[in-house]
């Protein structure tokens, strides 16, 4: 995905893309990894120095909600977000020594269906983190 491509989904919605969002897609995309809502914060600030975190959070829940970004949920709470590369949804492995993810190569639904299904328990939508350590920090 580019800024192109990003700059038509949101006209598509509706919305514009303010200076503020345009240097937040552009952040994400040129880093090409998950960042925190403060990581994007510092960057901004190099060129809106009055930028306010509600300014980020309420652009990076808007992009969410589009689809255009997705969301990763840190064990601590936090999270973490990257431009959304593919159309369908995917699962990570995330180091809890150096912050990297890896995408996980298939989703693990269908198994958890099946066990699911085996207690009667209808499943309306998932996520799908491993914590561990990868092999540069294990």
């Amino acid at each position: 995905m580019d800024v192109g491509s990003i700059i038509k989904r949101l006209e598509a919605g509706g919305h514009k893309l303010t200076p503020k969002r345009r240097a937040i897609v552009e952040i994400l995309l040129a880093e090409g990894r998950h960042l925190s809502a403060k990581e994007i914060l510092q960057a901004l600030q190099g060129k809106f120095p009055r930028v306010s975190f509600d300014t980020v959070y309420r652009n990076l829940h808007l992009l969410e909600e589009m689809k255009l970004i997705c969301a990763l949920e840190m064990q601590d709470g936090g999270c973490r977000y990257q431009i959304n590369l593919r159309d369908d949804h995917h699962h990570h492995w995330v180091c809890l020594g150096c912050g990297q993810t890896l995408e996980v190569p298939e989703c693990p639904l269908p198994v958890l269906k099946k066990a699911a299904g085996a207690v009667k328990f209808k499943i309306i939508s998932h996520r799908f983190e491993v914590y561990g350590y990868c092999e540069g920090c294990q």
